[in-house]
């Protein structure tokens, strides 16, 4: 019974059990994750939904093989010593544990349900193939790993100070916090031919905002800020026909703009290098060239010192890396050979007891046949007496 739930490839029902414990898991793994959709979501689903009845089912069946082997194991203390028991328990106990809390509120209980997901290491009891030759690289380049993780903490402690400080540039007494500059807002007229009313232009959302060409649109500034004096001399050459219809041939906006046009304000903002350990975020996201995109430097030396900060990364990181991948190259290929070795020594070992067999049948054959003809012989001479 143990060798039929711990083995799964000692025989056909072994792995007829195993699949079917591989299926539940799935089931219950694209169970968890379904669930927390918005639309199928329900903060606290009764005994009757479906979800709750899937994943009673399969921990119950999980908790059933768990016992089973537990009670078949020849070394019970050697049971619990072995890691993969531990993931089984641990998967199937949160369940158990919100069942007899439900109704309590009790601070974190929602995140032991993350631990149900552990059981999908069970997968690796299938093929231990590749967990050897993961844990067998990771053993091989252990010296290199701790210089790589020695060079990238320098590296960070390093980029991160001097970032902190170029970005970092201007401290605000009021905020108590860094700022930093990121832009300009600029007076930048737009021509109306023929010319619009302030009503008009004030009235409409599209004439209100228009398109800067950056992020932010360009704003209708207030009337008292527009070039009144400009109006004043249209409406007398056309007519005056009142301030609310006072008629602009040249309305102005306040445009965001990349520089210093002329007379611009500075636009400031809370600096997102708060600390070094922020810092140390944007450093180590840049030098894995991963690059999140959600903060980045805006100073010119903040920017080449960021395009410093990539190319270390490739350099810091591709050197120990190249000899892990080496390890792996060689264990991968050691334990093919291992694989390649057991194959032909199982081969030969069939071979041989095929060999052993028909020698034994061909041994029996002949003995048969001396028997028979010791038969006939006798028969001869009985009758000849």
């Amino acid at each position: 019974l143990w060798v039929l739930l711990d083995a799964p490839l000692s025989s056909r029902p072994a792995t007829v059990i195993f699949l079917l414990m591989m299926f539940l898991i799935i089931l219950s793994t694209v169970t968890f994750c379904i669930d927390t959709m918005p639309r199928l979501y329900e903060h606290d689903p009764g005994v009757s939904h479906p979800f709750f009845v899937i994943e009673a089912t399969c921990i119950a069946c999980f908790t059933f093989e768990l016992s089973t082997r537990f009670w078949a194991s020849p070394d019970r203390r050697a049971f619990f010593a072995d890691v993969m028991n531990m993931i089984d328990l641990v998967a199937i106990l949160p369940f158990y544990i919100e069942l007899v809390a439900k109704g309590v509120e009790v601070p974190g209980l929602a995140v032991l349900r993350v631990l149900r997901l552990v059981r999908v290491f069970r997968l690796f009891k299938m093929n231990r193939g590749p967990v050897q030759v993961f844990a067998s690289t990771m053993s091989r380049s252990a010296r290199p790993l701790y210089m790589l993780t020695f060079f990238v903490l320098i590296a960070l402690v390093v980029f991160s100070s001097l970032l902190y400080y170029i970005e970092g540039a201007m401290w605000d007494s009021g905020l108590q916090t860094f700022v930093r500059h990121v832009s300009w807002e600029c007076t930048t007229p737009f021509s109306y031919d023929p010319p619009l009313s302030w009503a008009r232009l004030n009235a409409s959302a599209a004439l209100r905002e228009r398109h800067s060409g950056l992020g932010d649109p360009c704003a209708l500034l207030p009337l008292e800020e527009q070039d009144l004096a400009a109006a004043a001399e249209l409406a007398d050459a056309e007519g005056d026909v009142g301030s609310s219809d006072l008629l602009l041939r040249h309305a102005l906006y306040v445009c965001p703009s990349t520089y210093d046009k002329g007379g611009c304000r500075t636009v400031w903002e809370v600096s997102p290098f708060e600390s070094i350990p922020a810092v140390m975020w944007f450093s180590l996201e840049t030098m894995s060239s991963l690059g999140y995109g959600d903060f980045g430097p805006v100073s010119a030396v903040g920017k080449i010192l960021t395009m410093i900060i990539m190319s270390s990364g490739l350099l810091v990181l591709s050197l120990p890396i190249s000899v892990v991948g080496s390890n792996f190259t060689t264990v991968y290929q050691y334990l093919q050979m291992q694989e390649r070795r057991e194959k032909m020594q199982l081969e030969a070992r069939r071979r041989n007891e095929k060999d052993a067999k028909q020698a034994e049948r061909r041994s029996t054959a002949r003995r048969t046949k001396v028997m028979n003809a010791a038969k006939m012989a006798i028969g001869v001479t009985k009758s000849e007496a």
